[in-house]
């Protein structure tokens, strides 16, 4: 989104990265208006190497501006380094996650040459949230006056827009009180929270998951779980949607659920809201900058208050309808 907004704003835009795909990429690299050049990728520990990329930035005679997402991956670390030498201004979007707890004593010098040395090297680190900004201060020491919040926007239409599909009637959901979760299947995710209060809560609740299983075998075991709990039958997870397909499945929810306990942003909370949907919520991410008690949604620290705040939707009229269109202003 951003190199398309920046090509369409008639910048000159390229983009360095490794032929390694983690996930699913919804466009093909020759569709792309923006070069993209991929680079000989090999996994090491879990990390992303692409030597290519910094022999391409040694040879390359000039930059206007480089970018580099996430403070932590190869790409960052190597255009850091590479920033006295070559000149350019450097800007580091962070994107790291606030609860993550600090390493210890042994993997304290690899926190501190490959994630906070870069980010201390470049002209501007951005950051999604106020808490994320505080964050880089106190973990990274980065200059409070080099960091600049630039939460993550999405495109607003795609989702207030009517819908053009009848997704209750294709899932034969049609009366039931639909609980959404869009994310991908990790543990961080904490999608536990959500089948033990399904468990409790009357039969018409279903629970909707749609997103990749990154991790198989936590797919596994929440399925396990459902069935153990006697809720296999109320709980559907989708994994092959394609992301054109998603507002229609917010908008056939009653409400939207984000139980993780360590997001950096959770960018689908804004997508529910722009949707008309409220909003239930661990306090993680954007959540507590945009989801307003009560109003918009409700924060939740358990299962059992998860199931007290879905009851309270279901079962009181049209004040769901009400906070969902506060969520969709807001």
């Amino acid at each position: 989104n951003i190199c398309q907004r920046l090509h369409r704003r008639g910048h000159r835009v390229e983009v360095y990265t490794s032929d390694l795909k983690a996930l699913p990429i919804p466009f093909r690299d020759e569709d792309s208006p923006i070069p993209i050049t991929r680079f000989r990728g090999i996994r090491i520990g879990g990390k992303a190497i692409y030597p290519g990329m910094a022999l391409a930035l040694i040879l390359r005679r000039e930059f206007g501006i480089v970018h580099t997402h996430v403070a932590g991956f190869f790409s960052t670390f190597v255009a850091a380094l590479l920033k006295p030498l070559k000149g350019y201004p450097l800007v580091i979007t962070a994107d790291f996650d606030p609860a993550e707890p600090m390493p210890g004593p042994l993997k304290y010098p690899y926190f501190l040459l490959y994630r906070a040395l870069p980010a201390r090297l470049a002209d501007v680190v951005t950051a999604f949230t106020e808490k994320e900004k505080r964050e880089l201060v106190r973990r990274f020491g980065v200059p409070v006056g080099r960091i600049a919040i630039l939460p993550i926007g999405i495109d607003y239409q795609r989702f207030a827009s009517p819908p053009r599909r009848d997704i209750r009637r294709e899932l034969g959901l049609e009366d039931r009180f639909v609980l959404l979760n869009v994310s991908f299947l990790l543990p961080k995710k904490n999608l536990e929270m959500v089948l033990q209060a399904l468990a409790t809560l009357p039969e018409e609740v279903v629970f909707v998951h749609i997103g990749a299983a990154i991790d198989r075998g936590y797919k596994e075991r929440l399925e396990g779980e459902a069935a153990r709990l006697g809720i296999r039958e109320r709980t559907v997870f989708l994994e092959d949607i394609p992301f054109e397909d998603f507002p229609e499945y917010y908008k056939a929810a009653d409400a939207f659920v984000q139980p993780g306990f360590r997001e950096s942003y959770a960018i689908p909370i804004l997508e529910a809201m722009a949707s008309g949907i409220p909003v239930l919520a661990t306090e993680e991410g954007v959540a507590p900058e945009v989801v307003e008690e009560g109003a918009t949604g409700f924060f939740i620290r358990s299962a059992e208050d998860l199931a007290a705040r879905v009851r309270q939707l279901s079962e009181g009229g049209s004040m769901g309808k009400e906070m969902g269109a506060r969520a969709r202003e807001r």
